[in-house]
Protein backbone atom coordinates (compact mmCIF):
# COMPACT_ATOMS: atom_id res chain seq x y z
CA UNK A 1 0.00 0.00 0.00
CA UNK A 2 1.18 3.71 -0.46
CA UNK A 3 1.43 6.55 2.21
CA UNK A 4 0.73 9.78 2.62
CA UNK A 5 3.10 12.14 4.35
CA UNK A 6 2.33 15.40 5.56
CA UNK A 7 5.09 17.59 6.16
CA UNK A 8 5.03 20.31 8.50
CA UNK A 9 7.19 23.21 8.87
CA UNK A 10 8.47 24.08 12.21
CA UNK A 11 7.72 27.90 11.52
CA UNK A 12 4.88 28.58 9.41
CA UNK A 13 1.57 26.15 9.02
CA UNK A 14 1.07 27.73 5.35
CA UNK A 15 4.42 25.79 4.17
CA UNK A 16 3.10 22.38 5.11
CA UNK A 17 2.34 20.39 2.42
CA UNK A 18 1.27 16.19 2.01
CA UNK A 19 3.21 13.81 0.10
CA UNK A 20 2.22 10.43 -1.67
CA UNK A 21 4.95 7.87 -1.13
CA UNK A 22 4.36 3.91 -3.05
CA UNK A 23 1.74 3.47 -5.25
CA UNK A 24 -0.79 0.88 -3.58
CA UNK A 25 -2.54 -1.71 -5.24
CA UNK A 26 -2.35 0.24 -8.53
CA UNK A 27 1.17 -0.77 -9.17
CA UNK A 28 0.81 -3.14 -12.61
CA UNK A 29 -1.89 -0.07 -13.79
CA UNK A 30 1.16 2.24 -13.01
CA UNK A 31 3.81 0.13 -14.43
CA UNK A 32 2.14 -0.21 -17.74
CA UNK A 33 1.44 3.43 -17.83
CA UNK A 34 5.26 4.51 -16.97
CA UNK A 35 6.60 2.24 -19.73
CA UNK A 36 4.19 3.47 -22.55
CA UNK A 37 5.41 7.01 -21.53
CA UNK A 38 8.87 5.70 -21.26
CA UNK A 39 8.59 4.02 -25.08
CA UNK A 40 7.08 7.70 -25.96
CA UNK A 41 10.57 9.06 -25.09
CA UNK A 42 9.18 11.10 -22.09
CA UNK A 43 11.81 9.83 -20.03
CA UNK A 44 14.49 10.01 -22.17
CA UNK A 45 16.68 7.48 -23.88
CA UNK A 46 17.99 6.22 -21.07
CA UNK A 47 14.85 4.58 -20.15
CA UNK A 48 13.91 3.72 -23.14
CA UNK A 49 17.67 1.92 -24.39
CA UNK A 50 17.37 0.04 -20.65
CA UNK A 51 13.57 -0.92 -21.53
CA UNK A 52 14.66 -2.19 -24.84
CA UNK A 53 17.83 -4.35 -23.72
CA UNK A 54 16.05 -5.35 -20.20
CA UNK A 55 12.10 -5.80 -20.98
CA UNK A 56 10.44 -6.99 -17.93
CA UNK A 57 10.92 -8.87 -15.86
CA UNK A 58 14.82 -9.33 -16.65
CA UNK A 59 14.67 -5.51 -16.02
CA UNK A 60 12.03 -3.59 -13.94
CA UNK A 61 11.76 -0.02 -13.32
CA UNK A 62 11.05 1.46 -9.88
CA UNK A 63 7.81 3.31 -10.64
CA UNK A 64 6.84 4.42 -6.50
CA UNK A 65 6.60 7.96 -6.16
CA UNK A 66 9.05 9.62 -3.96
CA UNK A 67 9.70 12.77 -2.58
CA UNK A 68 12.29 14.94 -4.12
CA UNK A 69 14.46 17.81 -2.75
CA UNK A 70 16.64 20.00 -4.62
CA UNK A 71 20.00 20.46 -2.29
CA UNK A 72 20.32 24.45 -3.97
CA UNK A 73 16.79 25.89 -4.20
CA UNK A 74 15.39 23.18 -1.62
CA UNK A 75 11.98 22.64 -4.26
CA UNK A 76 10.37 19.68 -3.11
CA UNK A 77 8.27 17.71 -5.11
CA UNK A 78 7.05 13.98 -5.65
CA UNK A 79 8.58 12.19 -8.67
CA UNK A 80 8.44 8.93 -10.06
CA UNK A 81 11.48 6.75 -8.68
CA UNK A 82 12.53 5.69 -12.29
CA UNK A 83 16.16 3.82 -10.57
CA UNK A 84 16.76 0.84 -13.05
CA UNK A 85 16.50 -2.42 -11.67
CA UNK A 86 18.30 -6.34 -13.57
CA UNK A 87 18.03 -9.77 -12.45
CA UNK A 88 20.57 -10.98 -10.38
CA UNK A 89 22.53 -13.62 -12.39
CA UNK A 90 22.32 -16.86 -9.87
CA UNK A 91 18.15 -16.51 -10.18
CA UNK A 92 16.49 -18.88 -13.13
CA UNK A 93 13.18 -16.25 -14.45
CA UNK A 94 11.51 -19.38 -15.29
CA UNK A 95 11.70 -21.41 -11.65
CA UNK A 96 10.80 -18.24 -9.87
CA UNK A 97 7.85 -17.78 -12.20
CA UNK A 98 6.92 -21.43 -12.18
CA UNK A 99 7.34 -21.36 -8.23
CA UNK A 100 5.12 -17.98 -7.90
CA UNK A 101 2.31 -19.34 -10.12
CA UNK A 102 2.19 -22.51 -8.59
CA UNK A 103 2.58 -20.97 -5.01
CA UNK A 104 -0.76 -18.76 -5.51
CA UNK A 105 -2.40 -21.18 -7.98
CA UNK A 106 -2.40 -19.08 -11.18
CA UNK A 107 -2.64 -19.90 -14.39
CA UNK A 108 -0.18 -18.99 -17.57
CA UNK A 109 -3.05 -17.15 -18.90
CA UNK A 110 -2.15 -13.58 -18.73
CA UNK A 111 0.84 -13.81 -16.25
CA UNK A 112 2.26 -11.06 -16.70
CA UNK A 113 -0.11 -8.79 -15.15
CA UNK A 114 -0.22 -11.47 -12.55
CA UNK A 115 3.63 -11.42 -11.45
CA UNK A 116 4.32 -7.94 -12.02
CA UNK A 117 3.01 -7.20 -7.86
CA UNK A 118 5.08 -9.58 -6.53
CA UNK A 119 8.45 -8.86 -8.63
CA UNK A 120 8.00 -5.17 -8.47
CA UNK A 121 7.08 -5.22 -4.34
CA UNK A 122 10.51 -3.97 -2.44
CA UNK A 123 11.37 -7.07 -1.00
CA UNK A 124 11.29 -8.69 -4.25
CA UNK A 125 13.48 -5.91 -5.61
CA UNK A 126 16.27 -6.85 -2.57
CA UNK A 127 15.83 -10.22 -3.43
CA UNK A 128 15.69 -10.87 -7.59
CA UNK A 129 17.11 -8.03 -8.49
CA UNK A 130 20.59 -5.17 -8.45
CA UNK A 131 20.42 -1.62 -8.95
CA UNK A 132 21.78 -0.92 -12.60
CA UNK A 133 21.71 2.73 -12.16
CA UNK A 134 19.65 5.52 -10.46
CA UNK A 135 17.68 7.60 -12.29
CA UNK A 136 18.50 11.47 -12.13
CA UNK A 137 15.83 14.03 -11.43
CA UNK A 138 16.62 17.50 -12.84
CA UNK A 139 15.24 20.46 -10.80
CA UNK A 140 12.77 22.74 -13.68
CA UNK A 141 13.90 25.53 -11.31
CA UNK A 142 17.83 26.01 -10.66
CA UNK A 143 18.43 22.83 -13.02
CA UNK A 144 20.55 21.05 -10.00
CA UNK A 145 20.41 17.04 -9.66
CA UNK A 146 17.67 16.69 -7.25
CA UNK A 147 18.18 13.89 -4.31
CA UNK A 148 15.15 11.61 -3.25
CA UNK A 149 14.65 11.84 0.36
CA UNK A 150 15.15 8.62 1.85
CA UNK A 151 12.99 6.98 4.28
CA UNK A 152 12.95 3.91 6.67
CA UNK A 153 10.36 1.49 7.07
CA UNK A 154 10.28 -1.56 9.10
CA UNK A 155 9.41 -5.02 7.81
CA UNK A 156 5.68 -4.35 7.77
CA UNK A 157 5.70 -1.39 5.58
CA UNK A 158 5.33 1.63 8.31
CA UNK A 159 7.56 4.15 8.51
CA UNK A 160 10.35 3.90 11.38
CA UNK A 161 10.04 5.74 14.84
CA UNK A 162 12.56 6.56 17.33
CA UNK A 163 11.24 6.02 21.16
CA UNK A 164 10.21 9.75 21.00
CA UNK A 165 7.93 8.83 17.83
CA UNK A 166 9.69 10.87 15.90
CA UNK A 167 10.15 9.51 12.19
CA UNK A 168 13.56 7.78 12.05
CA UNK A 169 14.79 9.30 8.21
CA UNK A 170 18.79 9.43 6.27
CA UNK A 171 18.27 13.28 5.79
CA UNK A 172 17.35 16.20 7.29
CA UNK A 173 13.86 18.11 5.31
CA UNK A 174 14.32 21.75 5.10
CA UNK A 175 11.37 23.90 4.49
CA UNK A 176 11.75 25.10 0.38
CA UNK A 177 10.48 28.34 1.72
CA UNK A 178 11.82 29.28 4.96
CA UNK A 179 14.35 26.48 5.71
CA UNK A 180 13.49 26.22 8.85
CA UNK A 181 13.01 21.89 9.74
CA UNK A 182 10.17 19.81 8.64
CA UNK A 183 8.64 17.27 10.33
CA UNK A 184 6.68 13.94 9.15
CA UNK A 185 3.53 14.57 10.97
CA UNK A 186 1.49 11.88 9.49
CA UNK A 187 1.74 8.02 8.52
CA UNK A 188 -1.64 7.62 6.72
CA UNK A 189 -2.18 4.30 4.11
CA UNK A 190 -3.70 5.67 0.65
CA UNK A 191 -6.99 5.10 -0.81
CA UNK A 192 -5.79 2.42 -3.09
Amino acid sequence: MGKILYLKCNKNKEHDKNFFIGTGNLLGLEYNKLIKQIKKGKYGEELKNFIRKYPYPKGIINCNLEIAQCPKCRKMENVTNLSMYILKENYNLNEIIAKFLKKYDIKQLNFINKTLYYFHSMKSLRVYYKKFKEYKHICYECSKTMKIIKIKYDKYGRIMKDVNNNVIKNIELKCPKCDSLMEINSNNDFWF
